[in-house]
């Protein structure tokens, strides 16, 4: 079966939920739901603990210990996921409401047997608070849309009726995706907060080196860079020889640059890629990318002006992009 993997991040107004903030939750969401695919395919959870409170993570502790208690393990893999709403329920607390789709696979874990296979659609609510100025993912509630199987609502993903929720290895293709999608996730974050030391959790030390030098040499014009991924597709990827692999991705973001002394905004565009990323499996154990090749690229018309302006890092270079009139 093929299938891929897209995120739309769709416009949308928000009260009280500046763009900033609102980036940071859709961030939250994309970054939980990224560590728990990881999560149900190891077994460990410690990638996901980081983005959820003590009492949800104590939730998925539970969880996962039933998993090996029962011998079943999971296998889910995010197709896409819309974000609708964004509310605020009291102070320090939000909601972000989501319309996803699911690939599940439950297995037993002593022979690796397929029990179900299921493509769920819901409704996701996500609780998030904000603890030492960082969303962490509180509660997650679901409501089924569609499902080819019959599905219970729960407070999150479970499977079929009388089984109980579960997790299976992922496959090195589903591995590669999700390190692409922390990738991303985790390159946005490095400009917004203008460290890029936490991209080391899915890059190569070359790979991050690149994106710190250029989110330097805009610091260095007095320039703030904050990008947000408005669309993503994965629609292929490619297991090279021994621990290589290469992921082809379609993607549109947008790009808006403010000053870093008055925190005015200069300048901001529209721009989609067709990307190649080049990734290398770190001693036979996680991806990592390593590299990414960018095979077109087009922009929008861009809105404000900019003295210093420099491609993403990413971006084919020699030809100089001018700031809007």
């Amino acid at each position: 079966m093929k299938f891929f993997v897209s995120f739309l991040l769709v416009a949308f107004l928000v009260a009280g939920c500046g763009g900033g903030e609102k980036d940071q939750l859709t961030q939250a969401v994309i970054s939980y739901n990224a560590a728990l695919s990881d999560s149900y395919g190891s077994g460990d959870l410690g990638r996901v603990i980081p983005l959820t409170t003590p009492e949800q993570a104590a939730l998925l502790d539970d969880r996962f210990r039933d998993f090996a208690g029962n011998g079943i393990r999971l296998s889910a893999t995010l197709r896409s996921i819309h974000f609708s709403e964004i509310k605020e329920i009291s102070a320090g607390e939000m909601e972000v409401v989501t319309d996803e789709s699911w690939d599940f696979t439950y297995v037993t874990l002593q022979t690796g047997e397929t029990i179900s296979a299921l493509s769920p659609q819901y409704r996701g609510r996500y609780s998030l608070e904000r603890v030492d100025g960082k969303w962490l993912v509180a509660r997650v509630d679901v409501e089924p849309m569609e499902i080819n199987e019959e599905m219970s609502a729960s407070s999150e993903p479970g499977p079929p009726a009388g089984k109980t929720p579960p997790g299976a290895t992922l496959s090195s293709e589903e591995q590669v995706k999700n390190t692409v999608l922390t990738y991303l996730t985790l390159l946005a974050d490095g400009y917004r907060n203008q460290n890029m030391t936490p991209l080391l959790h899915s890059a190569t030390r070359t790979r991050a080196d690149k994106a710190y030098y250029h989110m330097s040499s805009l610091g260095e014009s007095e320039v703030k860079m904050n990008p947000q991924l408005l669309e993503i597709r994965i629609p292929s990827v490619v297991l090279g020889a021994g621990d290589q692999a290469e992921a082809r991705a379609v993607e549109k973001w947008q790009y808006v640059y403010y000053r870093t002394d008055t925190g005015k905004k200069v300048y901001e565009n529209d721009v989609s890629y067709e990307l190649t990323y080049k990734l290398v499996r770190e001693q036979g154990r996680r991806w990592l990318v390593d590299d990414i090749i960018v095979g077109k690229t087009e922009e929008g018309k861009g809105v404000g002006e900019l003295r210093f302006y420099e491609r993403p890092g990413d971006s084919p270079k020699g030809e100089p992009i001018k700031g809007g009139e």
